[in-house]
C-alpha cells in the first residue's frame, strides 16, 4: 500500500515521491538545516518511507556522528512497524544495503552496532517466507560475525528453512574463513535440525558450495557423505526419494557421483532406485562427466525394467533416453524411447508425451506417432497466427529478494508487453505470489503509468511467475530462446526463424525469448541446455537490459 494524504490547503502528497524529494534537497547546497528534513521524515504516514527517509538523512555531514546514529537507530525500529512483512523484508534488506558504506570508515563503530540492531530485527519476524526473504537479503551485508544466528533462524523457520539457510551457507562458505573451519561451524548448527529431510538437503547443499570454492575435501569424511547417510535414514519412502534427487542435483564432481551411487543402490524401492539414477545421470553429464553419465543412463533403464507400474516404467524410460540423446548416444536412446513406448497401453496422452520427445531430441518416430494429433499451423487462419502471443522472459541472477532492480526491470517489460502482445514470465525471482508483485510494482516505481500496466498484464493473466529448474516444462511457455552477445555457432538463430520454429514444432506454437537479469547474462548451464541463441544486434554488442527488452519487443 502506498500512502497518499493532503496538506492543509488541499495538495496531494505522494509518500514515496516526498521521501526522495527530501533526500535530494539534503544533497542540494540550499538545504533547509538537518532537523527541519528530519522532522518532515517523521511525519510521512507511512512507517516504510519514514524509515528511508530517516536513514538516509542520517548520512547528513551537518550531523554530528552521535546525532547520526540515534537517527539511523530510529529508523531501524521504524522498520518493525510496517505492518505487511514482505514490506518489511524488503524494507531491512534495503537497510542492511545501505549500513555497509553509513557514514565511510569513520563510523565504523556505530555502524557495526546498527549492523545488531538490523540483525535482532530481523531475527524477530515471524516464521514464514518473508523472514526467509529478509535473511537471504541481509545476510551479505551484516558481517560474517552474524551468519550463525543467521542461520540457526532460517533453520527455525518451519517450513521455509530452505531458502533462507541456502543464501546464509553460501556466503559463510565463500566470504567467512577457511573451508575446513567454516565446514566444521556450519555441520554443527546444521546437526541440531531436527528434520532429516531438511538436515539431508542442506548438507548436499554445504558440500556444493565448498566444491565450488576449490577446497580439497577428504574423500573420507565430506558433508555429502553425512547427507546420504542422514538421507538413508529417513522412513518416509516419497520423502527419501525427493531428498536423494535434490542431493543427485548437488553432485559437480566424480566422487560425488560414486558417493551417491552407492547409498541409491541401498534403496529397496526400484521405481525411486531408477528415478534417483536417471536424475544422478543428468547431473554427471551437466557437470561434463559424459562417460559416468552414460553408464547412468544405462542402468536406470535395466533397473526400469523391473519397475511394475507400467506408467512410471514408461516416464523412467523416456527421460534415460532424453539423457542419452543429449549425451549423443542416439541408437541407445532409440531403443529406449521405443520401449517406453511399448509401456503406453491405451495412455494417449503419455504417447504423445514421448512422441514429441523423440522428435525435439531429432529421432525419427516410429508408426504408432503417427496417430497422434500433430499441430498444422498452415491451417490456421492469419487472425488465429496473430493472435498466438510470444513470451518475454526475465531471468533472475541476483542472489537475495525483490529489490529496486527487479521492479524497474518488470514495470518496464510490463508496458512492452501490453503494446506488443506478448506474455511475461518471471523466472527464479523471489516471490510467489502476483498480487503481491503487483503491489511491489505500483507502490515503488512511476514507471510503466505507477505500474497500471503491470496491473493491467496480471489482469488478463499474462504474468507467469516460474522457478529456476523451469528449464524442463518449457512446454507449458514457449520454445526457450536464449539472448545472449555470445551465442554458440551451431546454435544460432535469428528472431524470424525463432517465431518460424516455435509455431512448427512447439506444442504452444510460441517461443519464449529469455533475458538475463543482472550483470553477467544468463548463466552458462542455463545456455548449455537451451537448444536456440539469439545475438541481438548482429555485432556481438551487449545491450543494457531495457534496450534488449525493446529490440525484442519489436
Amino acid at each position: 500500500m502506498v500512502f497518499i494524504f493532503f496538506t492543509a490547503g488541499g495538495k496531494r502528497i505522494h509518500e514515496p515521491s516526498r521521501y526522495r524529494a527530501l533526500v535530494r534537497e539534503m544533497k542540494s547546497e540550499k538545504a533547509r538545516p538537518p532537523q527541519d528534513l528530519i522532522h518532515e521524515a517523521r511525519q510521512l504516514k507511512d512507517p516504510y518511507y519514514t524509515s528511508l527517509a530517516l536513514f538516509s538523512l542520517s548520512a547528513d555531514p551537518r550531523l554530528s556522528l552521535q546525532e547520526a546514529y540515534d537517527i539511523a537507530l530510529d529508523a531501524v525500529r521504524a522498520a518493525c512497524d510496517v505492518p505487511k512483512l514482505w514490506r518489511r523484508a524488503e524494507l531491512l534488506t534495503t537497510l542492511a544495503r545501505k549500513m555497509k558504506s553509513w557514514r565511510g570508515d569513520g563510523a565504523a563503530e556505530k555502524r557495526e552496532h546498527l549492523m545488531d540492531a538490523l540483525l535482532e530485527s530481523v531475527v524477530a519476524m515471524p516464521d514464514g517466507k518473508d523472514l526467509s526473504d529478509a535473511i537471504a537479503g541481509c545476510v551479505s551485508r551484516l558481517g560474517c560475525s552474524r551468519v550463525k544466528p543467521l542461520l540457526e533462524r532460517a533453520l527455525s523457520n518451519t517450513g521455509f528453512e530452505d531458502a533462507g539457510a541456502k543464501a546464509v551457507i553460501r556466503r559463510w562458505v565463500h566470504h567467512c574463513g577457511s573451508p575446513e573451519a567454516v565446514q566444521g561451524d556450519i555441520m554443527t548448527v546444521l546437526n541440531a535440525v531436527d528434520n532429516r529431510a531438511v538436515r539431508s538437503k542442506l548438507m548436499g547443499y554445504l558440500h556444493l558450495q565448498l566444491r565450488r570454492t576449490g577446497a580439497i575435501l577428504r574423500d573420507d569424511r565430506t558433508p555429502l557423505h553425512d547427507a546420504v547417510s542422514e538421507a538413508l535414514s529417513i522412513n518416509d519412502g516419497e520423502q527419501q526419494m525427493e531428498t536423494f534427487r535434490y542431493l543427485a542435483k548437488t553432485v559437480s564432481a566424480a566422487d560425488d557421483v560414486r558417493i551417491l551411487k552407492d547409498a541409491v543402490d541401498n534403496l529397496e524401492s526400484l521405481s525411486s532406485r531408477a528415478k534417483i539414477i536417471t536424475a544422478l545421470a543428468g547431473s554427471a553429464d551437466r557437470a561434463e562427466l559424459r562417460e559416468a553419465a552414460i553408464t547412468l543412463f544405462t542402468e536406470a533403464l535395466r533397473t526400469s525394467a523391473e519397475v511394475e507400474n507400467q506408467r512410471e516404467r514408461a516416464l523412467i524410460r523416456m527421460n534415460a533416453a532424453r539423457g542419452l540423446a543429449r549425451c549423443q548416444q542416439m541408437e541407445l536412446a532409440q531403443r529406449a524411447y521405443r520401449a517406453a513406448l511399448d509401456d503406453c497401453g491405451e495412455n494417449a496422452r503419455l504417447r504423445n508425451r514421448i512422441c514429441r520427445s523423440m522428435e525435439e531430441h531429432g529421432l525419427l518416430p516410429p508408426e504408432e506417432c503417427d496417430a497422434v494429433p500433430r499441430n498444422r499451423p498452415h491451417e490456421k487462419t492469419a487472425d488465429d497466427v496473430r493472435a498466438i502471443r510470444h513470451m518475454l522472459a526475465l531471468y533472475n541472477t541476483y542472489e537475495g529478494g525483490i529489490t529496486p532492480v527487479h521492479l524497474r526491470a518488470i514495470a518496464r517489460a510490463a508496458p512492452l508487453c501490453i503494446a506488443f502482445g506478448m506474455d511475461l514470465v518471471l523466472i527464479g525471482f523471489p516471490i510467489d505470489d502476483t498480487d503481491k508483485l503487483v503491489a511491489y510494482v505500483t507502490g515503488d516505481t512511476n514507471i510503466g503509468r505507477d505500474g497500471k500496466y503491470l496491473e493491467e498484464l496480471a489482469r488478463q493473466g499474462r504474468v507467469v511467475l516460474a522457478a529456476r529448474t523451469v528449464p524442463e516444462l518449457w512446454d507449458t511457455l514457449g520454445m526457450p530462446v536464449a539472448t545472449t552477445s555470445h551465442p554458440e555457432e551451431e546454435k544460432k538463430i535469428v528472431m524470424s526463424e525463432a517465431i518460424r520454429l516455435a509455431r512448427l514444432h512447439h506444442p504452444l506454437q510460441r517461443a519464449c525469448i529469455i533475458m538475463g537479469l543482472g550483470k553477467k547474462g544468463l548463466p552458462h548451464l542455463l545456455l548449455k541446455e537451451i537448444p536456440h541463441h539469439l545475438e541481438l544486434t548482429g555485432k556481438s554488442v551487449s545491450l543494457e537490459t531495457c534496450t534488449a527488452m525493446g529490440v525484442i519487443a519489436q
